[in-house]
């Protein structure tokens, strides 16, 4: 029993304690260790209250703060979400591209040859018949913006080499369309100009802007 080993570690207890028997000494300790026992819970019990408390007081304060903190984004998520809806800068290309794309568009290719020449005749037709959507129609297929897109990205970058590139192609381009309107009015001519025609002669201030905003868009 545990009185044995007590009495076998504190021989004196036989000396000084004679009148306890080993039933006695057995109960007190087991007083003793319920005493001991007893105050170990009440302590664990009153940390294990406080913890929950401050859990408690921790959630809380998470919870006002995340409130806080979303009552702070919401204009913020709404200037993103705008700032994102009208962002150009994830479609821009690379410095890179540009340059390579420009310098495509200083090569004639036939294809673009032949995309001019019907463009030109398709806008002579326009011109005859004194169509605005006929001519407007030969204005989207023609090739022409190319080459002058190309010939302001190399005064912009001061690339002159790439500008005579530019230079050349867009001349061939004005001088092939020149033809083949040339030819088409040979055999179709016109005795007094249309009002579209007239119209190209004497542009205004709309026409500047029309200009403007689709450079701005190209």
């Amino acid at each position: 029993m545990f009185s044995d080993s007590l009495f076998a570690m504190f021989p004196f207890l036989h000396i000084r304690i004679p009148v306890l028997s080993e039933k006695h000494i057995d109960n007190i300790i087991l007083v003793c260790y319920n005493s001991v026992m007893r105050a170990f819970r009440k302590m664990f019990v009153k940390i294990a209250a406080e913890d929950a408390r401050y859990m408690n007081l921790c959630a809380e304060g998470t919870e006002m703060e995340n409130r806080t903190i979303a009552e702070k984004k919401t204009p913020n998520r709404l200037k993103r979400f705008f700032r994102r809806l009208f962002d150009i800068r994830d479609d821009m290309m690379s410095y890179e591209e540009i340059d390579q794309m420009m310098q495509e568009n200083t090569v004639i290719h036939g294809a673009n040859m032949w995309i001019l020449m019907l463009a030109i005749l398709i806008a002579s037709i326009g011109l005859n018949v004194n169509s605005t959507a006929v001519i407007i129609g030969a204005m989207l297929i023609s090739p022409l913006m190319s080459g002058i897109m190309t010939m302001g990205y190399s005064l912009a970058v001061r690339d002159l080499s790439l500008l005579r590139h530019a230079l050349a192609r867009f001349g061939t381009q004005v001088a092939i369309s020149l033809i083949a309107s040339t030819i088409y009015f040979f055999f179709s001519p016109l005795n007094e100009p249309t009002a579209e025609m007239i119209a190209r002669t004497s542009p205004t201030i709309l026409d500047v802007l029309i200009a403007l905003f689709g450079g701005i868009a190209g």
